[in-house]
């Protein structure tokens, strides 16, 4: 288990996904092989909130190779998006170490209620994250073809 942390400027404001097991551990397709059991914490203002959800192990390697070149230009953007809408994150680096970030978390996809955040940060939590990241995408390879 693993769990992602994207903070705020402010301490008491951030975004955590706990990803904690193959959906199907013993599916080996790309369909259905691939979806992870995760945990999205969220603290963004004044609001709080739980949601355990499902994602795709491919979403998470999309959003490490984007957050890898990101982390080493501070400049860009990186996107976690899932297949069915559970969360939307980008980040969007300025050049100068500032992070802006903008998404929305779905507590049911399709007939859910929806979140819609931004908040900002800076370069400094990027480390952890990318770490935290690299670790997810190792335990958790995409399957299949």
């Amino acid at each position: 288990m693993t769990t992602l942390e994207i903070r705020g400027e402010d301490p008491s404001e951030y975004l955590r996904i706990e990803v904690q097991r193959w959906q199907y551990p013993n599916n080996q397709d790309f369909w259905d092989g691939n979806w992870l059991v995760t945990q999205i914490d969220a603290r963004l203002g004044s609001f709080s909130g739980r949601v355990p959800a499902m994602i795709r192990a491919t979403d998470l390697h999309s959003f490490y190779e984007q957050l890898s070149a990101l982390y080493a230009a501070l400049e860009g953007d990186a996107r976690l998006e899932t297949i069915e809408g559970w969360i939307t994150l980008e980040l969007h680096g300025d050049g100068l170490g500032h992070i802006a970030i903008r998404g929305s978390l779905v507590d049911n996809p399709g007939i859910g209620n929806q979140l819609s955040f931004s908040f900002n940060s800076d370069q400094t939590f990027m480390a952890d994250l990318l770490a935290s990241l690299s670790e997810v995408v190792a335990a958790f390879p995409v399957r299949g073809k």
